[in-house]
Protein backbone atom coordinates (compact mmCIF):
# COMPACT_ATOMS: atom_id res chain seq x y z
CA UNK A 1 0.00 0.00 0.00
CA UNK A 2 1.39 3.38 -1.05
CA UNK A 3 1.63 6.20 1.62
CA UNK A 4 -0.38 9.55 0.85
CA UNK A 5 2.15 12.21 -0.11
CA UNK A 6 1.28 15.25 1.79
CA UNK A 7 -0.55 18.15 -0.37
CA UNK A 8 1.41 21.33 0.96
CA UNK A 9 4.99 21.73 1.46
CA UNK A 10 4.87 23.64 5.14
CA UNK A 11 2.26 24.57 7.37
CA UNK A 12 2.67 28.89 8.68
CA UNK A 13 0.07 29.50 11.53
CA UNK A 14 -0.16 32.87 12.16
CA UNK A 15 -2.57 34.86 14.50
CA UNK A 16 -2.18 38.16 15.10
CA UNK A 17 -1.35 40.27 11.61
CA UNK A 18 2.07 42.00 12.75
CA UNK A 19 3.69 43.67 10.20
CA UNK A 20 6.56 41.25 10.03
CA UNK A 21 4.21 38.63 9.71
CA UNK A 22 2.14 39.77 7.00
CA UNK A 23 5.46 40.53 4.73
CA UNK A 24 5.87 36.73 5.15
CA UNK A 25 3.39 36.31 3.37
CA UNK A 26 3.20 38.62 1.01
CA UNK A 27 6.73 37.94 0.31
CA UNK A 28 6.21 34.26 -0.09
CA UNK A 29 3.11 34.70 -1.64
CA UNK A 30 4.82 37.14 -4.50
CA UNK A 31 7.46 34.61 -5.44
CA UNK A 32 4.33 31.47 -5.64
CA UNK A 33 5.60 29.62 -2.81
CA UNK A 34 2.00 30.67 -0.22
CA UNK A 35 -0.02 28.54 -2.40
CA UNK A 36 2.31 25.20 -1.82
CA UNK A 37 1.47 26.05 1.77
CA UNK A 38 -0.91 25.97 4.50
CA UNK A 39 -1.14 28.83 6.35
CA UNK A 40 -2.86 30.71 8.62
CA UNK A 41 -3.90 35.13 9.46
CA UNK A 42 -6.78 36.41 12.03
CA UNK A 43 -6.77 39.65 10.14
CA UNK A 44 -10.11 42.16 10.50
CA UNK A 45 -8.82 45.44 10.41
CA UNK A 46 -12.06 46.88 10.64
CA UNK A 47 -12.58 45.44 13.69
CA UNK A 48 -9.50 45.16 15.64
CA UNK A 49 -5.96 47.22 15.28
CA UNK A 50 -3.40 44.85 15.41
CA UNK A 51 -0.91 47.29 14.49
CA UNK A 52 -0.87 49.79 17.64
CA UNK A 53 -0.95 46.98 21.44
CA UNK A 54 0.93 47.40 24.78
CA UNK A 55 3.63 45.08 23.00
CA UNK A 56 4.13 46.98 20.18
CA UNK A 57 4.68 50.86 21.27
CA UNK A 58 5.29 52.03 17.46
CA UNK A 59 3.04 51.94 14.78
CA UNK A 60 4.34 50.02 11.67
CA UNK A 61 1.97 51.13 8.81
CA UNK A 62 1.45 48.72 6.44
CA UNK A 63 3.09 48.95 2.99
CA UNK A 64 1.12 49.18 -0.49
CA UNK A 65 2.10 45.55 -1.03
CA UNK A 66 0.74 44.15 2.30
CA UNK A 67 -2.50 46.24 1.26
CA UNK A 68 -2.66 44.07 -1.95
CA UNK A 69 -2.06 40.77 -0.63
CA UNK A 70 -4.33 41.59 2.56
CA UNK A 71 -7.31 42.19 -0.44
CA UNK A 72 -6.51 39.31 -2.41
CA UNK A 73 -7.53 36.99 0.12
CA UNK A 74 -10.41 36.18 2.54
CA UNK A 75 -9.99 36.97 6.33
CA UNK A 76 -9.79 35.71 8.94
CA UNK A 77 -8.28 32.70 7.41
CA UNK A 78 -7.19 29.53 9.14
CA UNK A 79 -5.76 26.14 9.31
CA UNK A 80 -7.73 23.53 8.57
CA UNK A 81 -8.43 21.03 11.25
CA UNK A 82 -9.55 21.42 15.33
CA UNK A 83 -9.76 24.82 16.85
CA UNK A 84 -9.03 23.48 20.21
CA UNK A 85 -5.38 24.33 20.16
CA UNK A 86 -6.34 28.07 18.66
CA UNK A 87 -6.12 30.91 21.52
CA UNK A 88 -5.98 34.90 21.05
Amino acid sequence: MEKELPTKFCSIPLFKPRVNRVDLLTVLDQNGILQHTDWSLAYNLLKHNYGNTVRVKVREPYTDAHRQFLEKYDFPKFIEGPMEHWQD
